[in-house]
């Protein structure tokens, strides 16, 4: 069976969260719908009609709580998506800098250093953790955490996760760690959240390093790099790109029109990088991009 592209639903789930507080309202079902629908469209295009899998939301928070509630140790969630009710989180996201090169894991915006996190964890008397993230791809970032845990004195023997890749899964159980997943697959094209293609939702993209407020780089043109970040092949790059800002630009229409204002450039929580920090109507700044 040829690998899959994968990918993981979670802006239904990352949306209330800053549209609550504001004052906004996200329509349920159709907008969302037709976003998803569209997108995983044209990722059929690219790699195949049988190639694309998209991982309910539902599917990955029910069985995140399931995996969860027979544990005896305290959760340490690395992900806002899908698990909120863990005892503690770890905040921490991919950064870039302003020319795209990789500078590591770091904590997120607004979120204290990684070492008092870890401090915090340690502090509370925790000395076995068990972490929950909702992806398992490479296994190095999550064996990153659980070595700066050990430092402080806090083991982690089992790592629960949404999705779980081979690769991944594998190198971390060959440092003596149990792994539970709620799907596995053993080898893929690439697994991507959802809101790493949609500019201006929560969490979105790699975070940019050392910003003075929350800015994300997104997985398409202009801010980010498809083909290196989700494997986007380099001929498709710009096209995939212009079809995400206008399906994109669709749903944060649809939500100002569910809300009865537009949303703007200042409204948002994750601004994408070079968007102004304005009253520009975001909607009127994507569809300027293509």
């Amino acid at each position: 069976m040829p690998a899959k592209y994968v990918v993981s639903e979670d802006v239904c789930r990352l949306l209330p969260g800053w549209s609550e507080p504001r004052g906004f309202t996200v329509p349920t079902n159709g907008p969302l719908h037709k976003f998803r629908l569209e997108m995983k469209r044209e990722l059929e295009r690219i790699f195949g009609a049988n190639n694309v899998d998209v991982i309910r939301a539902e599917v990955i928070a029910s069985g995140l709580q399931r995996l969860t509630e027979d544990l005896a140790l305290p959760l340490v969630s690395l992900e806002r998506s899908y698990h909120d009710d863990a005892a503690h989180h770890l905040h921490v996201n991919r950064t870039v800098d302003e020319q795209l090169t990789d500078r590591g894991i770091s904590h997120r915006f607004g979120s204290e250093p990684l070492e008092r996190q870890v401090e915090d964890i340690a502090q509370s008397g925790a000395k076995e953790v068990a972490l929950v993230d909702d992806v398992i791809f490479s296994g190095q970032g999550l064996l990153s955490m659980i070595q700066l845990l050990a430092l402080s004195g806090v083991r982690v023997p089992i790592v629960v996760a949404g999705v779980a890749i081979g690769k991944g899964k594998g190198r971390l159980e060959s440092h003596g760690l149990e792994v539970r997943h709620v799907v596995y697959y053993s080898e893929v094209i690439d697994e991507v959240c959802e809101r790493d293609f949609c500019p201006g939702v929560p969490l979105s993209g790699r975070s940019l390093h050392g910003a003075r407020r929350d800015i994300g780089v997104p997985y398409i043109k202009p801010f980010g790099q498809p083909a290196l970040w989700a494997s986007i092949p380099a001929s498709q790059e710009t096209v995939f790109s212009r079809h995400c800002l206008n399906i994109t630009g669709d749903l944060w229409e649809a939500i100002g029109q569910e809300s009865g204002r537009g949303v703007r450039c200042c409204d948002l929580e994750r601004l994408p990088l070079g968007a102004p920090h304005d009253e520009t109507p975001f909607v009127e700044y994507l569809r300027g991009l293509n």
